[in-house]
């Protein structure tokens, strides 16, 4: 009986050693002969694209997608190997691509749950289609997965903790927030209570600013020389008639010394204004 081309028969040995172990496979029989390899010269046709295509299609199938553990995909090679007892010929099995396993995948390779050293290969051949199970088996085996519970656990307690401590801080908090709000209350109040004794203050001091001052000073410059020039212009008036400022009982001394005074007074502002408008004046700006 001749076999299509298949693998080398070291890569059957690889597979059942690192899937079942000899030492623990108590339920199972001695496994059946492998068949002989083929001639060198049908070697040929092991990279004949009708051959090993379909070959590589049936193997897909039996171990799945990549995204499964490697001893998922270990299982469903050893019960394909199964077809062996019953006389079909094994389907070629293609090397895992070289790769730099990250920290993750390194973890994986190699581990096989304890619960799976007991079983026989009937059994594999049956995890091997259960996907389910054998993630639920290493999620509870893996070291990983044991430090990554342990994680979240400490990471649990952590935040429970955390939020104890804030809601026994929450009373004194909200003690806090009431008298905080009381006390804007009160600002609030002292400063409408300040804002008018301040307005008051600014209208008693309002005839004193500067330009005020300055108006003020202006009107009393301008009433001085108009009552000098009216003084000036009633006494010229008086002395124009006939018998002149005798006649009239005009007291020309008087009206010297009166309108000297006034004059003095006019002078006075005037260089007071001129002073400001110099900004000679401290604290006081030209007022236009």
């Amino acid at each position: 009986m001749s076999y299509p081309p298949g693998p080398p028969q070291s890569q059957y040995h690889s597979l059942l050693q690192g899937a079942i172990p000899p030492q623990q496979s108590l339920h199972s029989s001695a496994p059946p002969p492998l068949p002989p390899l083929p001639p060198v010269s049908q070697q040929a046709h092991w990279s004949s694209p009708s051959l090993v295509q379909p070959q590589l299609q049936q193997q897909q199938q039996i171990t799945g997608s990549s995204n499964v553990p490697d001893y998922t995909r270990t299982l469903r090679a050893v019960s394909s190997a199964s077809q062996v007892q019953h006389g079909a010929p094994p389907s070629p099995i293609p090397s895992p691509a070289p790769s730099s396993p990250g920290p993750a995948s390194s973890n994986l390779q190699g581990f096989v749950p304890p619960g799976l050293q007991s079983k026989n290969r009937q059994e594999l051949a049956a995890l091997a289609r259960d996907d389910e199970t054998l993630t639920a088996m290493f999620e509870a085996a893996h070291p990983a997965s044991t430090q990554h519970a342990e994680t979240i656990s400490i990471l649990t307690t952590q935040v429970k903790q955390t939020a104890a401590r804030i809601l026994d801080k929450e009373q004194a908090i909200a003690d806090a927030r009431a008298r905080a709000e009381d006390e804007l209350k009160d600002a609030q109040e002292l400063d409408g209570q300040w804002r008018a004794v301040e307005k008051r203050m600014y209208d008693a001091l309002a005839p004193y600013s500067a330009a005020r001052l300055r108006a003020k000073l202006g009107s009393a410059t301008a009433e001085a020389e108009h009552v000098s020039e009216a003084l000036a212009g009633s006494f010229l008036d008086t002395g124009a008639g006939r018998g002149g400022y005798a006649s009239a009982g005009v007291d020309v001394g008087q009206f010297v010394r009166e309108y000297r005074r006034v004059r003095r007074i006019y002078h006075l502002r005037k260089e007071r204004v001129d002073r400001w408008n110099e900004e000679r004046v401290g604290g006081a700006g030209r007022v236009r």
